[in-house]
């Protein structure tokens, strides 16, 4: 008997039986052993994925993100990845509902081997364009800033050339961020992502959008042991403000400002990062 992910049955399963999500192993063993190829799974989910219902079409886009994020990392490839990419991108444009397993699966896609970085162009500006980074989920914010991340891991010199598109797309996602496990994991990826890429016209933006933090205002919940701490924010947000000379003057003035303020916390972070630009101008002179 013919399995249903080998019929155009599937999408209907997907819809209507839950289960269908507990048999994706068998699914893989199928693809894996070269009796389904990844692009026929997408045409027998086609009633799923283009089903005028978006609580469905978001069905079958988590349905095809657990199956990606089954699959050996060496399987795929290049043209099954760039296929699958396109494939995530034109999601993209969906309803809201969508957006979530689409970004989770595009940051697994990222994982494999024959992922080409060329594949990212349409990604992302289709990503700053189309989806608000702020209005979506703490988790799918940080999914999103963990596919920045990844790109600029696998290759930083053709993120680069993008040149500021990509720069102010960074900007415009991050902008407004509230969550301080998600602003540690910005600060300390920022650290080095001011330092390497040109910012140009975009300086005085993005060290505006960062030092809207300063001084962090920010106590935990005494409940949480292991919850982001004040100090974490502080020390991780610190080496951004002073990351480059272009952001010299901007510091210099925000020191100051915040040296005058009545709060005594304010005034040691102030003291603290007087310190770390003191630092920077010794390893740089």
């Amino acid at each position: 008997m013919t399995s249903a992910w080998f019929k155009p049955e599937l999408a209907e399963l997907i819809i209507n039986h839950g289960d269908i999500f507990n048999e994706t192993h068998s699914i893989i063993a199928d693809i894996v052993s070269g009796h389904l190829d990844i692009a026929d799974l997408v045409e027998n989910m086609a009633g799923v994925l283009t089903n005028k219902e978006p609580e469905n079409r978001e069905k079958g886009m988590r349905f095809y993100t657990k199956i990606l994020k089954e699959l050996p990392r060496d399987y795929l490839n290049d043209m099954q990845v760039k296929f699958i990419s396109k494939f995530y991108i034109d999601r993209l444009k969906d309803n809201h509902r969508v957006v979530p397993p689409v970004i989770e699966g595009y940051s697994v896609l990222i994982d494999m081997s024959e992922y080409n970085i060329q594949n990212c162009t349409d990604f992302l500006t289709i990503l700053f364009r189309e989806v608000t980074c702020q209005s979506q989920t703490r988790q799918d914010r940080y999914n999103i800033y963990v596919i920045i991340q990844k790109l600029c891991n696998k290759d930083i010199e053709y993120l680069k050339s993008l040149g500021s598109d990509f720069v102010y797309g960074v900007i415009t996602a991050m902008d407004g961020e509230r969550d301080p496990r998600n602003l540690v994991f910005l600060f300390e990826f920022l650290q080095n992502f001011i330092k390497i890429f040109p910012l140009g016209h975009l300086a005085e933006e993005m060290f505006d959008v960062i030092s809207c933090y300063f001084p962090i205002d920010f106590h935990p919940s005494s409940d949480d042991p292991a919850a982001v701490t004040r100090e974490d924010l502080a020390n991780s947000l610190a080496p951004c403000l002073c990351a480059i000379p272009e952001f010299g003057d901007s510091c210099i003035i925000l020191l100051i400002e915040k040296l005058d303020s009545n709060l005594r916390l304010a005034k040691i972070d102030s003291l603290k990062l007087l310190v770390s630009i003191i630092l920077y101008i010794k390893m740089n002179r």
